[in-house]
């Protein structure tokens, strides 16, 4: 579907400040399922023990959760999940994923490498935008061909890649130093932002060929970005030091402070399903913490969990449905909107 500028919609973005979690590797099991699966959140077995750093649901039942060495695979809900890391053919540190169907995923990691599959992760193809020179933090597709990935560059420069073809091709963006690139998010009407270190945050209106640098009233680093095609707000929050969420009402192009988050969190993860409903996760005291909007971003609430790990990524669907994915395999959801 090509974009048309004349028609694009304002969106509802979350950005999100969050300093990364040192070390990835785990040797303690992961909380395995249980809990009440018509209230709130819920744990589900992930049969790994490694950090799992990415999450994305296409629909309801099929989604990726990525992680240390780790591509998990499930259809039916997260009630099962399926390791494809051999048959994405890398033991390596997997830090997002975007799914727009059953069928189709892409993968990034620290190899600066994007990995696709179009048979639901059957088999997977190497798609090489950066090669040895860098690595790819997050990666956002709208349908099967039209694509965006950030990261950083050797030497810490901050990049955009974009697609056309699924991926067969990829187009790097010139921003003209940018600092490295934490999170991206896309909307299918052509807005999107993109976040980093240094409070660096880019917004777009068309779709990602040219990139404008905001004011966000800060230097903490940015981790986490969500956007919403539906509205014409925009969310950004994170670190304790920032003092709350960040809101927008012009498409990312000048941000405000908010409402301060529930428990101090600090924020590794975003998702906003709809014009009004947000959701981010983190941690706090090391335990693993989940808020959500009711309204856009002007207030916060904090959901219960019980014995959750650093949560890292969260993928909400729609306003009901939603993964949170964490340290040591963690893997909660809820069909409830967390409530």
């Amino acid at each position: 579907m090509s974009f048309n500028p004349s028609r694009a919609l304002p969106v509802v973005s979350l950005c999100l400040a969050a300093l990364l979690a040192a070390g990835c590797t785990s040797t303690t099991t992961s909380p395995g399922g249980g809990g009440n699966p018509t209230r709130g959140w819920f744990a589900q077995g992930s049969g790994v023990v490694n950090d799992l750093l990415g999450v994305a649901f296409a629909d309801t039942l099929h989604g990726w959760a990525v992680g240390d060495r780790a591509v998990l695979h499930t259809s039916d809900g997260g009630q099962t999940w399926v390791s494809q890391t051999q048959n994405a053919g890398a033991i390596t540190l997997f830090r997002a994923a975007s799914a727009v169907d059953s069928a189709h995923c892409w993968v990034v990691g620290d190899d600066g490498s994007v990995r696709a599959t179009a048979d639901g992760g059957a088999t997977w193809v190497r798609q090489l935008p950066l090669g040895a020179s860098g690595y790819l933090e997050s990666v956002r597709f709208v349908d099967a061909n039209r694509g965006w990935a950030c990261g950083r560059l050797a030497g810490g420069v901050g990049v955009i890649l974009y697609t056309l073809t699924g991926g067969q091709i990829w187009n790097q963006v010139d921003l003209a130093g940018a600092p490295e690139l934490k999170s991206i998010d896309m909307a299918a009407s052509g807005y999107g932002v993109v976040c980093g270190t240094l409070g660096a945050i880019y917004y777009t209106r068309n779709a990602g060929l040219t990139w404008t640098r905001a004011t966000s009233n800060t230097t903490v680093q940015l981790q986490a970005v969500a956007v919403d095609a539906g509205g014409g707000d925009a969310l950004c929050g994170g670190l304790i030091g920032l003092g709350g969420v960040l809101k927008s009402t012009d498409g990312g192009q000048s941000w405000t402070t908010g409402q301060p988050l529930p428990s101090n969190m600090e924020v590794r993860g975003a998702s906003v399903p709809s014009f009004t409903d947000g959701w981010v996760v983190g941690t706090s005291a090391a335990a693993g913490q989940i808020a959500r909007t009711p309204d856009g971003g002007i207030t916060w609430a904090w959901q219960s969990i019980s014995g959750a790990y650093a949560l890292n990524a969260i993928s909400t669907p729609d306003p009901l449905h939603g993964w949170a994915v964490g340290d040591h395999g963690t893997i909660f959801r809820t069909v409830t909107g967390g409530d």
